[in-house]
Formats: C-alpha cells, sequence, structure tokens
C-alpha cells in the first residue's frame, strides 16, 4: 500500500512538473535603414541625397520634437553625400555614415 500511494504522489509530481514547462521564442526585428532629420529653418530648401533631390516646401511632412519642427527622412544604411540648398546657395554639404536605425541631425541655419 505504501509503494502505491509513493509511486501516486510521485505520478502526480512529474504531471505537475511538465505542466510548468513552456516553449518561449523571441525574434528581434532590425531596420535596414537610418533618418536624416532637418531641424530649423529648412523651409524652400532642395535636400539632396547622393542622386536624389526633394524640395522641402509646404507638402512636405513635418512634426515636433523637443519644441522645435522638424522633418525627416528615410535612408539606407551606409555613407551618403548630404547637401542643403536655398536658392542655388549651399547650406550644408556633407558626407554622412549611417548605421541600423540611427537618426542623423542636421541643423538648416
Amino acid at each position: 500500500m505504501n509503494k502505491i500511494i509513493t509511486a501516486i504522489i510521485f505520478s502526480i509530481f512529474i504531471s505537475s512538473l511538465a505542466g510548468c514547462t513552456t516553449n518561449y521564442s523571441s525574434a528581434t526585428q532590425v531596420e535596414d535603414s537610418g533618418y536624416i532629420l532637418l531641424k530649423g529653418n529648412f523651409s524652400n530648401t532642395v535636400l539632396h541625397i547622393d542622386d536624389t533631390s526633394t524640395t522641402i516646401d509646404e507638402t512636405i511632412a513635418r512634426f515636433k520634437l523637443n519644441g522645435h519642427l522638424v522633418s525627416k527622412f528615410p535612408v539606407s544604411v551606409g555613407t551618403h553625400s548630404v547637401k542643403v540648398e536655398r536658392n542655388g546657395i549651399t547650406l550644408i554639404n556633407k558626407k554622412v555614415l549611417l548605421s541600423n536605425a540611427q537618426t542623423v541631425e542636421l541643423i538648416i541655419p
């Protein structure tokens, strides 16, 4: 009788342990792009990123960030030539290196 009770208790114990195990997996998604963030007086400028030009006018999306009006442009990871012009005058001309999910802020005078 004692062996039967011990076997039952052992079976219940093993069954309860089996119910406590879980299978957990997670996936981390990494962005394959970074961003150029324009801040300052960027209205009526032209943004050149490598061979692509974008006129920054009222149709370009803007938002407030820390009390400043900004505009954000997605760019692939790597080194890029960035130039900002207004009325044919170059305001910024630099090379930037972007890594995954990095944002490079350019302050336009």
